[in-house]
Formats: structure tokens, sequence, C-alpha cells
């Protein structure tokens, strides 16, 4: 299987060649010039240097990301190109699986970390182990499945005897490793496994310092991460590691490459027209647009024709048989934004009676707040009552389950019971005398939820709406002092 393996996530860019059994050519370039200005070129300078006809590649591998936003997207987009024009498959490989990658066989920790900026970094936690395990020989821990995720806590490693170390933080030549030496006079082929112990990631650099220092173990660091937070990391870490050298510490095509064509054998590639690059966090330009849109005046104002077609576009539940632009969901929905707007207008009605403001906003507003005053003022009625008419907290026999004294920014809704009564009774005696009231319980679908995390098995819901009055509250609590009297015990 031969693939061309494109890598530009970071500063360098990467090209290659590779097939099963070897790397027929790789162009790396680390300068400062952009990838638009460079991958193309150097992809057909390899393509004429090795005499290839790409009609002939099986598939073409690019680093997926994270990474450099712009990067990702020159290489994506290049790729793409690339694959719809030849009719061949996708291989998208994570940029820090691959960068892992380049330290092959190594059995300590493995890190790469890619300045993500604002004291982030874009990481993940690998290792190889052993891929052969003769009976009674080598070493005892137990390994995981290559390209799982294993727990972060592993089990501290004894250090060898010669050059020991221990826990004490130390910095090693690349290549020196604490990890346990297999029996060298155990013979056969030894296939180093790549294990993934913790995917790929954007946390900040304390994170990472602490989750390593979990692992006890010695770690190797790579990418261009380390010449950013390296003092950080002698600061803070508590166990060995080194630095990869310059051969190994960038992103290498050929290691997207070598990747690929083990991920292509596992079925794990796409259409050049599904790829997409996995940024895994939101570029600035989008945080700081969410910014602006968050901070943004809000205008209410009534709908006009030539609104309809900006409507259309709009996010919204639809059949799943229907075109993406119908909103009907089995009703016609004209009569609902009929209601809708003259709900609306009703509260800017009501507004304009406590205001000389014109903006349709600013009367709705005005609405609302004294739509909340009234319904507030009818809850605290309804929980006080009067001197003639005692309130629910005042009724004996009556529990108001999680009362609370803040009577202004408490939810509108209370949930009562009345002692010697089931809710289903309670109901059935409230219908009796006039009043309709609904119970709450935790066996039905529609409550269940809100109920037990309540700590309630279920209760009588009730609500002082601002289309009642005082003497609606009145009568309810007249009605409510009856039944108490009769059942409670």
């Amino acid at each position: 299987m031969k693939v061309l393996a494109i890598d530009s996530s970071g500063l360098t860019a990467t090209v290659a060649l590779v097939d099963e059994s070897q790397t027929i050519a790789e162009y790396t370039v680390n300068y400062q010039k952009t990838h638009s200005q460079t991958l193309l070129p150097m992809i057909d300078e390899i393509v004429k240097m090795t005499e290839t006809d790409l009609r002939m590649i099986d598939a073409i591998a690019v680093a997926g990301g994270p990474g450099s936003f712009t990067g990702l997207r020159i290489g994506s987009a290049t790729a793409k190109g690339l694959g719809l024009a030849l009719g061949k498959p996708l291989v998208s490989v994570p940029t820090v699986d691959a960068l892992a990658y380049n330290v092959y066989g190594c059995r300590d920790i493995i890190c790469p970390v890619m300045d993500a900026r604002r004291n982030q970094v874009y990481t993940g936690i690998y290792t190889f182990v052993d891929s052969r395990r003769p009976s009674g020989q080598g070493m005892q821990d137990a390994t995981r499945p290559s390209g799982r995720e294993a727990p972060e806590a592993e089990r501290p490693l004894e250090t060898q005897a010669a050059g020991r170390v221990g826990k004490v933080p130390v910095k090693l030549p690349f290549g020196w490793s604490a990890a346990p030496v297999r029996n060298p006079r155990a013979g056969g082929l030894f296939e180093p496994a790549f294990q993934v112990l913790k995917m790929q990631m954007a946390i900040s650099v304390e994170d990472l310092i602490r989750r390593l220092n979990n692992y006890n173990r010695p770690v190797v660091f790579l990418g261009d991460g380390v010449p950013v937070y390296g003092e950080t990391f002698a600061a803070g870490l508590k166990v060995p590691y080194s630095f990869a050298p310059v051969y190994l510490n960038r992103q290498r095509a050929a290691s997207v490459g070598a990747l690929a064509i083990q991920y292509h054998k596992m079925g794990k590639y796409e259409t050049a027209a599904e790829h997409q690059p996995d940024y895994l966090r939101v570029s600035q330009a989008e945080r700081e647009l969410a910014e602006r849109e968050k901070n943004a005046p809000v205008v209410i104002r009534r709908m006009k024709l030539e609104d309809a077609a900006a409507v259309a576009e709009m996010e919204h539940h639809k059949l799943l048989a229907k075109p993406e632009k119908e909103w009907e969901l089995g009703t016609f929905p004209h009569p609902n934004f009929a209601a809708i707007t003259a709900v609306v207008d009703y509260v800017c009605w009501l507004g304009g009676h406590f205001t000389d403001a014109k903006d349709r906003r600013a009367l709705f507003v005005a609405g609302m707040n004294r739509i909340h005053l009234q319904e507030h003022s009818l809850l605290i009625h309804m929980m006080e009552g009067t001197p003639e008419v005692p309130g629910l907290r005042r009724i004996p026999g009556v529990t108001v389950y999680l009362d609370s004294a803040d009577d202004v920014d408490r939810d509108l809704i209370s949930a009562i019971g009345v002692d010697g009564l089931e809710l289903k009774e309670l109901v059935a005696e409230y219908y009796r005398r006039g009043v309709t009231v609904f119970e709450r319980v935790n066996t039905s679908l529609y409550s269940k939820r809100i109920v037990e995390s309540l700590g309630l098995t279920g209760a009588i819901r009730v609500s002082p709406l601002h289309c009642h009055d005082t003497g609606d509250i009145d009568q309810f609590l007249r009605v409510t002092a009856q039944i108490a009297a009769q059942f409670a015990q």
C-alpha cells in the first residue's frame, strides 16, 4: 500500500510518500514561509523526484488536527482537492498521535506538546508496549490493547538499579529509560504496540503537569510547545523527563503516513468530501464573534414580509420527511404566530401604562416587570394570607414543600400536601369544592425527574398566575383550610 502524507498543522510543513516497508521520499520545511506557498510545490517536487504517478497511490493521509487553524485548513484543503481529483480516500491522522509516533518503540510516557496559546497546549499521552509476551519472561506490568485510552492513574514502575532516579525529578538524556528492561535472552520478533493513554486534548500546562506526575514514569517531550513551556515543565514536574532530539521533535509526514497505513487497514478512512479538520476548540475569530453577539443589544420588532427568507434559514425543528425550510410540525403554524404576536401586543400594552417609552422592546420589558411584581404579590398573598384568611404557611395540617423565606426571587410555583390525604384524594376533594389542582408524582414519566430531584414522591402543584386576583386566592385558601380541618390528623 502506498500513501501520500501531508502535515501542515504547525510551523513545519512536511510531505512524504510512504509504503508498508519504507519511506520513499520525505520533504520537510520549517522556515518563515506560509504553507500555501510551500505545500503544493513540495508535493510536486516529491512526485517528480520519485517519478510517481499519483493515480497509483492508494490513499492520501493528512494530519487532521489539532494545530494552527490556518495550517489545518491549508492541509485539509490540499488533501481534499487531491482526493476529489484522484478519487482516493482520505485518512485523517490525529496530529498529536503522529507526533508521538515519531519516537516509535519508546516505553516511557510520550508527551507531544503543541503551543495552543493562552497558557494551553494541544497534547496527548502515549507509550509503546510489548506485543509479544513469552511465558514467565519480560515485563510483569499489565498492558492494555493498543489504541484504547488507559486509566490516568498508572502504578509506579521500578527503575533500573544502574542510574536509579526513583521519584526525584531528573532531566534524562533522550533514549535513557527508567522502565523495566526485557530479558535480553528472550528471543523472537519484538514489535512495539502503540498505546494511547490519553487521547489528544487542549488543556492548560498546569493540568498537563499534574496528569504526568500522576503516572510516576519518565516522560519524553516533543513538539513546538517544548521551547515555550520548558521552564514551566522543569518547575512543576516531579518525574524524570527528556526532550526528543532535533530530528524527531517536530511534525514528520512519514509518521503520518505510517500511522495512516495502519488506520486504513482497520477501516478508518473517509471520502475527500467527508473530511473535516478537528480543531478541538473554536478559533479566536469565532470566540470574538460569539462575544460580540452575546453583548449585542436585542431589538424586538414586528416581523415583516422581507424577514421571511432569513427566518426560514434559522435553525428549527422539522419533520424528517419535510424539506429543510419547512417549519410545519403537523399543524398549520400561522395561528401559532398570531397567538404569540397577540401575547406580545398585550404585554406591550400593559407596559405602556408604566412608561412613556415608545420603543417596543422597552414597552415589553416594562410590561414583563409589572407582571413579575403582580405575580409575586399574589404569591405572598397565597403564602401569608390576611388576618381574615390565613395563608398556606398558617393553615394547620398543610405542608409547603421546599418553602423559602424569599418571596421575591423564589419560583412562582409551590408544592403542597395535606396531612391524612393521598394526593389523588386531595385532588378529588378540591374538585368537589369547585377548585382544580394537579398532582405531580414520581410514577409519572412527565414529572418523575423533577419530583425525585426535589427529594419528594409527589405533591400538589399550585401557582398564582397574574390572571388571578386576590379574590381567587382567598377562595382557594378557604377551600384548603376546610379540607385540612376535615382530614388532617
